[in-house]
């Protein structure tokens, strides 16, 4: 402190101590005269060292204003929402259809039984030659083939395919 305050001299210490006691009424010593002295200097640095920056375009300035990783966080955080949004929305989709099997469970209570039968099934719309619907076509063997009965459960077209109905449309009622 002795080697800071004896390479100010006397009248810039005097100068300093003045400005202070002016500023705030306080009259400093000598070694809060030579803390004041630096900073001061320390500030007059930094003022000479930042300049603004002037930018060309928006983008660019809004860009350097982020950061080293800010555009990296934008996209991160976008992809999250993207992949919340799905997921909500596949959720949605998914409790349709959970309780679309649902309420065909409830309203047909042996369905189970014909879950073979299902999976080995195919839909089809409008078949020609049936009244006009949605129906289940599976291929069924000599044996089956004997034991049906196309007024209970389906409708034998031809030698090996059974066509069952799940629902027919409007237009079909009153044919």
């Amino acid at each position: 402190m002795k080697n800071a305050i004896n390479s100010l001299s006397k009248e810039e210490i005097l100068r300093i101590r003045g400005a202070y006691t002016a500023k705030y009424g306080i009259v400093p010593d000598d070694s809060l005269t030579c803390l004041l002295c630096e900073l001061s200097e320390v500030s007059a640095k930094i003022d000479q060292s930042v300049r603004p920056y002037q930018m060309n375009s928006f983008w660019t300035a809004f860009a350097f204003g982020l950061g080293k990783y800010g555009m990296a966080l934008i996209i991160f955080c976008c992809i999250v929402l993207l992949f919340m949004y799905r997921n909500y929305y596949g959720s949605i989709e998914q409790k349709e259809k959970f309780d679309s099997v649902n309420q065909t469970l409830n309203k047909y209570h042996n369905i189970a039984d014909f879950e073979d039968f299902i999976k080995d099934s195919k839909r089809v719309i409008n078949p020609t030659g049936l009244p006009l619907g949605t129906y289940l076509t599976f291929t069924v063997s000599k044996t089956v083939k004997n034991g049906f009965s196309s007024s209970t459960q389906g409708i034998l077209k031809s030698d090996s395919i059974v066509y069952v109905p799940l629902y027919f449309s409007p237009e079909s009622e009153g044919h």
